[in-house]
């Protein structure tokens, strides 16, 4: 026959108020109980204070920026977006004031760059 032990409400909490901490041969080594420890996360090092950070906004800014500008497939390689999110990219540009020149090229390929028309006539 078995013995069926009655607890009250108190008795469970005060049993689980008196659990024993873990010891040093329990934890490994580390009788310590950080959340760090435990989850064995590495803390990420901060970049340098100067150094700018490579968004793909500004990538694109970036190949804008150059004498000789950028096609659209050179946008899209270096970004890893699709033409149309390209294409909408600079359309945000120019809401926020950027002047964006498409210029053609012999092959029928647009070539974009920051300025006016009148800046991109005398790049070439």
């Amino acid at each position: 026959m078995t013995d069926l032990i009655t607890c009250n409400t108190d008795t469970v909490q005060a049993l689980a108020r008196t659990k024993p901490k873990p010891t040093e041969a329990e934890t490994g080594g580390s009788a310590t109980s950080a959340p760090s420890a435990a989850k064995g996360k590495k803390k990420r090092s901060k970049p340098a204070a100067n150094a700018k950070r490579q968004t793909k906004a500004s990538k694109v800014k970036a190949l804008l920026a150059r004498k000789s500008g950028v096609t659209l497939d050179q946008i899209c390689e270096e970004t890893g977006w699709q033409a149309h999110t390209c294409r909408a990219f600079m359309s945000g540009l120019r809401k926020k004031g950027q002047d964006i020149f498409r210029e053609t090229g012999k092959e029928g390929k647009s070539t974009y760059r920051f300025g006016s028309a009148n800046s991109a006539a005398k790049a070439r």
